[in-house]
């Protein structure tokens, strides 16, 4: 078997176009065990399996994976029963990932290949330990849910469409146990992932094990002429793990900020899930490609996209307002202001080549330069919220700092109109977080200010975030 497989890998010309990753462990009770090292089956935000403190080894020849195989099997734990002499105590599973290195949207290939372990009637239980016993109670438990989970699926996909409206889907119970959280991907009715499953049946020829015979038999029946249905990951503008290439580079125009990230150059070929799959050095990496973005900017456009990223797998109640946002951003007219608003981006100006200087307006961002005076703080970035002119505030009115904000002295109408009342932006109790301070204001001169700076708010941590 694991000749064929090694021949059936290592031939013809696609393994030029991937390269292969290959993972060895066991499963025994709940528990996971690489090498005899305990790990965790964990599941990451876009709802894959995964092995956190598995080795996994890259493979380039079939002598290093028949080796690989031959010593994870010696460190796989046996036992002597009633019937067979080293009988498997636990699950075997070899992982082997074939990672695209193309250039594409295809996912990575997975591969399971799963030696279970034997199920034993209660009659063989007789003179076994109570180790044993344990074992054993714990290997027939997993199958039962692995046959239920089968049934569940195989009910699923045997209902007519026409009776599914308005009925419960079929309870498949994946996560009752490690073996089948490792499948998930196979028993998940939300799973988008196709997949195929192939079960080969070891049985005793000897009569004494007849009835034996026809249990695996009629376990494994349950498999037959399955077809598994599968939905299609619909597009949605709030779930980015939905996106293709051609959206993901509408939206890195549309929210990268200013300077506006390069598309081709962040992602020229990614769909939105390999964009996510991106890690921060590399995005870093390619965003600070384009001319005038710098790390902060990067930093904070990779930010933006993970919180839509995990809002959306939260099912938050801001996943609606997030596809109108990005809906109206893409298509509505310029003079429409969307009702909700989470960010200071000024959307009726989009594409307006003036500077920002030219167009201040109420709830603009900036940054100032060292020179402002930033009472009772020691934030590394000066940011301000303009609320309006000075000249239109009224009398004897102190800022932040004890100075009267429309003083009737010393200042002619032409330089009131260059200074404005703001309010001060404070760094937040989350990395690279901000909270508006409304009530502490300062008078800020148009020449202090550098540049305009767009927040978003996040109702989830209420505080602000670059975007």
């Amino acid at each position: 078997m694991e000749r064929l497989l090694a021949d059936t890998l290592f031939e013809g010309a696609w393994t030029a176009e991937r390269k292969l990753h290959v993972s060895m462990f066991e499963l025994a009770g709940n528990s996971a065990y690489d090498s005899r090292a305990p790990f965790s089956i964990l599941q990451d935000s876009f709802g894959d399996t995964q092995l956190v403190g598995a080795k996994e080894l890259p493979i380039n020849s079939k002598s290093a994976f028949l080796e690989l195989i031959e010593k994870a099997t010696s460190f796989r734990q046996t036992a002597g029963t009633e019937k067979n002499d080293g009988s498997s105590r636990s699950h075997a599973i070899c992982r082997i990932r074939a990672v695209n290195i193309l250039p594409g949207v295809s996912e990575d290939g997975i591969l399971y290949l799963i030696d279970l372990a034997g199920s034993e009637a209660a009659r063989d239980l007789a003179n076994h330990s109570a180790d044993r016993m344990k074992e054993t109670r714990e290997i027939n438990i997993s199958l039962s849910i692995l046959k239920d989970c089968i049934r569940g699926i195989a009910s699923a996909n045997n209902t007519p469409e026409t009776s599914k409206k308005g009925q419960k889907g079929s309870y498949i119970p994946f996560r009752q146990s490690t073996l089948t959280r490792v499948l998930k991907h196979v028993f998940d009715p939300s799973g988008t992932r196709n997949s195929k499953t192939a079960v080969l049946a070891c049985i005793n020829p000897s009569f004494l094990d007849t009835a034996a015979s026809k249990n695996t038999l009629r376990y494994a029946n349950m498999l037959c002429s399955t077809e598994v249905k599968y939905q299609s990951a619909e597009h949605n503008p709030a779930i980015p793990k939905s996106w293709n290439n051609k959206f993901v580079r509408s939206y890195i125009t549309r929210e990268s900020g200013n300077p506006v990230i390069s598309p081709s150059i962040l992602a020229p070929h990614e769909s939105g899930p390999q964009l996510l799959s991106i890690p921060l050095p590399q995005f870093v990496a390619r965003c600070l490609r384009t001319k005038g973005v710098t790390e902060r900017q990067a930093k904070a456009f990779h930010s933006k996209l993970w919180r839509l990223h995990i809002d959306s797998t939260r099912g938050s109640v801001t996943d609606k307002r997030n596809t109108d946002l990005i809906q109206q951003g893409a298509s509505s007219p310029a003079n429409v202001v969307p009702v909700t608003r989470i960010s200071t981006r000024d959307l009726v100006c989009e594409g307006d080549m003036r500077t920002f200087k030219d167009r201040i307006r109420p709830g603009m961002v900036v940054r100032c330069n060292a020179t402002v005076n930033f009472p009772g703080t020691s934030s590394e970035q000066k940011l301000v919220m303009i609320l309006c002119p000075q000249n239109v505030v009224g009398k004897n009115m102190k800022d932040a700092l004890g100075n009267e904000v429309n003083p009737s002295y010393c200042l002619s109408a032409h330089e009131k109109t260059e200074r404005y009342l703001c309010a001060m932006i404070l760094s937040g109790g989350l990395a690279d977080s901000y909270e508006v301070s409304i009530w502490r204001q300062i008078v800020v001169h148009l020449s202090s200010m550098e540049a305009e700076v767009s927040l978003e708010y996040d109702p989830a941590t209420r505080y602000y975030h670059m975007c």
